[in-house]
């Protein structure tokens, strides 16, 4: 079943090594997200957290021994961390620990929006480590994710940290993708799903769909193939999410992302 997000990990793949990267990743449960995360983390240095609900002691706690089981710490072992700020410290020392031997590090903070619940403040902080990671080019990979989808495109939207993002995005649901078009309207079907309508818009390089309601942040861009049939680019605010082939009903058995 992983097979079907192989594109995803090639291109996780090929961002890994020496140079930041800050992956953003949200979608539904049960999409595929953690097994991802997962598979892209096996074999790698990586400190992947996924937060729970809870008070940020519980949550702080918890990260505490994520690190722990990852390496052991004499400072970590004597004082748990205990607020955002000295989590960020420290991910920045490591940081400098990791560019000085030459060796990456993945960090994932999955469900982030409990993080963010529960300490307002969180989101700010990322903001500033992010900064330091880029300003020093400290070789961290850090993934934010969750199942939270109208948190992430609401922090999408307004910027900051997450319009800092250097790729990722929504990950759809798995299955077989259709799309039915009449004039300028149409709708996209996953597998079961209910269709998700879309106003189809000219773009400069050829037709564009538009989401409605919690994906309108979400633009499908096509462009034509010498066979008749469509390539498209899945995007949020111009960063690609995914790829997809259209063929006309009956021509052949269309290509799922």
């Amino acid at each position: 079943m992983f097979v079907d997000r192989e594109a995803d990990l090639q291109e996780m793949e090929r961002r890994w090594g020496a140079r930041p990267q800050f992956q953003l990743l949200w979608g539904r449960r049960r999409v595929g997200k953690s097994a991802l995360i997962r598979r892209f983390a096996d074999g790698k240095d990586a400190i992947v957290f996924q937060a729970v609900a809870g008070t940020v002691t519980d949550q702080l706690d918890l990260l505490t021994r994520r690190i722990l089981a990852w390496r052991s710490d004499p400072e970590l072992e004597g004082s748990p961390l205990s607020n955002w700020a000295r989590t960020f410290a420290f991910l920045e020392r490591v940081g400098r620990e990791r560019k000085a031997s030459g060796e990456p590090l993945l960090v994932v903070l999955d469900e982030f929006q409990y993080l963010a619940k529960t300490d307002k403040t969180v989101i700010s902080r990322l903001s500033d480590f992010y900064g330091v990671v880029k300003h020093e080019e400290l070789p961290l990979f850090i993934i934010i994710s969750g199942s939270a989808i109208s948190f992430f495109e609401r922090q999408v939207e307004i910027g900051g940290v997450f319009g800092r993002r250097t790729f990722g995005g929504l990950l759809p649901p798995l299955g077989l993708m259709h799309k039915r078009i009449t004039g300028g309207r149409g709708a996209t079907l996953i597998g079961s799903l209910v269709g998700i309508p879309f106003r189809v818009r000219a773009g400069s390089r050829g037709p564009v769909l538009v989401y409605a309601g919690p994906l309108g942040l979400v633009r499908d861009r096509l462009r034509r193939r010498q066979d008749g049939g469509w390539d498209g680019e899945a995007t949020v605010l111009g960063v690609r999410i995914g790829r997809f082939r259209m063929t006309r009903k009956g021509a052949s058995r269309p290509v799922p992302d």
